[in-house]
């Protein structure tokens, strides 16, 4: 599929890719320097040294980029991988692929884009949050917190809600399918992802799987592109990729983003052909060729 139509991909992704790089890059700018001072003090001390006071000096506004910056891409991204689903659709449905024409698709949907956006990242702030708060349970001794039941129940609710996260993730993953395909609203179309996904879940982890084992494949060979340009643009201070400058961090994160944009198309499309052919094993109707999608009465 991506070497039948790679021009329209890559094009989809690009323009989608491009502020999303920017904005990164001017992101990784503003927070390097301080996150890195602090792992380094981090690591030098040691959890076991000083704990208030490594968790005083947290750069807390640095987190706080991040997670504005996350926001701030993510619509260009939600744009962009419903502009891949249309692409797909119409390749499927024998149609004339176009970048501007998926693109004006996505955008005419963009309220109801912007809806389903705002709940996935309710998820992933979720799952970020409980990326945060695991570490930070080294530094409960530090406030007066040693052992007990209240540890125990505090576990139990953090394997609790992370199970919760994974598991909405997951029936979520068809909302874009359903809300470009089908033309659904934000909130039919999270209900239909759910409705899809119930008994097809392990179906939907493993080519999830294979999937992301060929972009990590893919995303290390761009990693070290993107470092490479980034020592060309500034090199190190002193020879040594410790004290990489700001200049360099800018480009690589930049040149790495941009880069990643032109495989990215790999996931919505294996994501996209699997949304038709669990439709199918529903026993619904999908695309034949030279017709449109057939759209679906199913919850």
């Amino acid at each position: 599929m991506f070497r039948f139509g790679w021009r329209t991909f890559v094009a989809i992704n690009l323009l989608a890719y491009l502020p999303i790089a920017l904005v990164s890059a001017l992101s990784a700018y503003a927070t390097y320097g301080p996150m890195y001072d602090w792992q380094q003090t981090l690591l030098t001390n040691g959890v076991g040294s000083d704990q208030s006071q490594l968790l005083a000096t947290f750069p807390w506004w640095a987190f706080a980029v991040a997670i504005v910056t996350g926001f701030l891409v993510g619509p260009f991204s939600t744009i962009g991988q419903a502009a891949l689903v249309d692409a797909v659709a119409t390749a499927l449905g024998g149609g004339r692929m176009s970048a501007r024409g998926s693109l004006t698709t996505a955008v005419g949907r963009l309220p109801s884009l912007i809806a389903i956006y705002l709940v996935l990242s309710a998820i992933s702030i979720a799952a970020a949050a409980l990326g945060l708060a695991l570490p930070l349970l080294g530094f409960l001794p530090s406030l007066g917190i040693t052992g007990g039941p209240l540890v125990f129940v505090g576990l139990v609710v953090f394997v609790a809600v992370l199970a919760a996260v994974i598991f909405a993730t997951i029936r979520f993953t068809f909302a874009l399918m359903a809300l470009i395909v089908e033309r659904r609203s934000a909130g039919q179309a999270l209900r239909r992802s759910w409705h899809l996904l119930a008994g097809s879940m392990l179906r939907l982890i493993g080519w999830s799987i294979v999937f992301g084992l060929i972009l990590a494949l893919i995303g290390v060979v761009v990693s070290f592109i993107g470092l490479f340009i980034g020592l060309i643009v500034s090199p190190p201070q002193q020879g040594s990729l410790a004290t990489l400058q700001s200049g360099s961090v800018i480009a690589e994160t930049f040149a790495t983003t941009l880069i990643e944009g032109l495989f990215a198309p790999f996931l919505t499309i294996g994501l996209t052909l699997l949304y038709f052919e669990i439709r199918w094993r529903h026993g619904e109707a999908v695309p034949a060729a030279g017709q449109p999608p057939p759209l679906s009465s199913g919850g």
